[in-house]
């Protein structure tokens, strides 16, 4: 069994893995592909959001053409494009109508003291190294060569 760090989130202590994978969904958040929905209706919009209802990772997958739309497992409908949720289907046929403002992309609220981080593979031999979100090189532990954190 993992021992739990001491870090306290909101008066639950959470383990390293709850905090690893925190970790991965915000670096999943910042860095997934941007896409346009519905016909042009949403422009550069990231595909993979969290949910309003339950905060899980979305994914707009499949025909992004048909809708601004999103449907999480949880049973949430929600709009991709401003992250509105949708009660039924005639507020989904209007708010699919009409204008509405992106929302920014989505951060996960990590616990204090744990710092933002996101993983890079080196270019030359393809091992992974985890860095600090605002750290611009990163030295491969492999092959020695400096990494620019920034585009990779």
């Amino acid at each position: 069994m993992e021992a739990l760090l001491l870090v306290c989130c909101k008066q639950k202590l959470l383990s390293r893995a709850e905090i690893r994978t925190l970790v991965e969904q915000n670096d999943i958040l910042q860095t997934c592909r941007l896409v346009t929905l519905g016909r042009g209706a949403a422009v550069d919009v990231p595909i993979i959001r969290r949910c309003p209802a339950c905060r899980e990772l979305t994914s707009r997958e499949g025909d992004l053409d048909s809708c601004k739309m999103s449907f999480c497992q949880c049973g949430q409908d929600f709009c991709h494009k401003c992250l509105l949720r949708v009660a039924n289907q005639r507020e989904h046929m209007a708010h699919f109508g009409g204008e509405c403002e992106m929302a920014p992309r989505q951060t996960v609220d990590l616990p204090e003291g744990v710092t933002r981080q996101r993983t890079v593979t080196c270019p030359w031999c393809h091992r992974s190294a985890t860095v600090s979100a605002n750290r611009r090189q990163v030295t491969c532990r492999g092959c020695r060569q400096t990494i620019d954190a920034r585009s990779v």
